[in-house]
């Protein structure tokens, strides 16, 4: 019975699915000619804001470089709530599988997403570089978007300028570096950290956008940073005065407290999987194109919705280009930073 209701399901909700979409961006087009517009700039893409309440807004400032005076993509967020009966118009959307939602999207050429435990709606469309978000009320926020504002439609509006937002972090020096994969706790937080901390650069964090062809550069998405105490304390940082997120870490901008290690690109050599292995000295094992892509893939589009397939393609793209390796860490953070860097000088295959 559950079959044959889903079935049905996938049968008849793409078309509707889609003519929702083309509509909600309808309106969002309309209310965006006469919005106030807040810009921000993304990797060098300005970006115009506004929403029916201000709440983006307020965790906007510092996270972004200054931007160009005419934005070349436009986002609306509504709050009213006003979508909600065509929502559940649509039936039941948590029964349906997020590569279907992908394709029914596809079929009009848009990217989504839709989170059923929040009623929450992020739809772009490419072709007029328009997007706009859908919240039943401000308050209806997650708890982390704070620190990663807008992250799926930055990362659309990023997929449509060529770049891709990967979930990864990043060390280099002179803008030459590499990415940081893997799930989380793996380490790759803390390892940027202890870059960082000991004369390494970095383009983020957490997220960053990737150019993958015709070889990979990585620009940042958010310059913020997240770490708890403890992870502070081993690199011997004290006293960060920062707000705590919602897992409890410090939340701080690169920028100001590691202003020299903050660059805007970095040439990407190679791919690291750091583990945390508690070992005397760092080392390095060379690992496969699959153990490169089972470390980015997942986590991204785990992490940002819509047309997962090529996002799968791009991580791919990214892990053919260049070389992988198991980052097996010590607990020295001097010295895990001394061996990345020893790396990207010397090439270390």
């Amino acid at each position: 019975m559950w079959c044959l209701k889903l079935a049905g399901l996938l049968c008849l909700m793409p078309d509707s699915i889609s003519a929702f979409a083309i509509t909600a961006l309808d309106r969002a087009e309309k209310a965006l000619k006469t919005a106030a517009l807040t810009r921000i700039s993304v990797a060098g893409v300005t970006v115009g804001i506004a929403e029916t309440a201000p709440k983006v807004v307020n965790w906007l400032s510092g996270q972004f470089d200054p931007p160009a005076a005419t934005p070349s993509a436009q986002v609306f967020c509504d709050y009213s709530g006003g979508y909600l009966p065509e929502t559940r118009a649509l039936g039941d959307l948590s029964e349906m599988s997020p590569l279907a939602f992908d394709e029914a999207l596809a079929t009009a050429g848009l990217f989504g997403s839709f989170d059923a435990n929040q009623n929450r709606w992020d739809l772009f469309d490419p072709a007029r570089n328009i997007g706009v978000r859908l919240l039943p009320h401000p308050g209806a926020y997650p708890e982390w978007e704070p620190t990663a504002p807008l992250a799926n439609l930055l990362g659309w509006i990023m997929r449509a300028k060529g770049r891709m937002v990967m979930h990864a972090a990043s060390l280099g020096i002179g803008n030459v570096g590499i990415l940081l994969a893997g799930p989380g706790g793996s380490g790759k937080s803390g390892t940027t950290l202890a870059g960082v901390a000991n004369g390494l650069q970095s383009v983020g964090d957490d997220y960053c956008v990737v150019s993958p062809a015709p070889s990979p550069v990585a620009r940042p998405l958010y310059r913020m940073m997240k770490q708890d105490s403890a992870g502070l304390a081993r690199v011997g940082i004290n006293g960060v005065a920062s707000p705590l997120n919602w897992q409890g870490k410090h939340v701080f901008d690169l920028r100001e407290v590691f202003p020299e290690a903050a660059i805007d690109e970095a040439k990407i050599k190679a791919i690291l999987l750091p583990r945390v292995s508690h070992l005397p000295h760092t080392k390095l094992e060379r690992a496969s194109a699959f153990e490169a892509l089972q470390a980015l893939a997942p986590s991204t589009m785990l992490q940002l919705g819509g047309d997962r397939s090529a996002t799968f393609k791009a991580c791919a793209e990214v892990v053919r280009a260049v070389p992988a390796f198991h980052l097996l860490l010590s607990e020295d953070p001097r010295e895990i930073a001394a061996t990345i860097r020893g790396f990207i000088l010397e090439g270390g295959a």
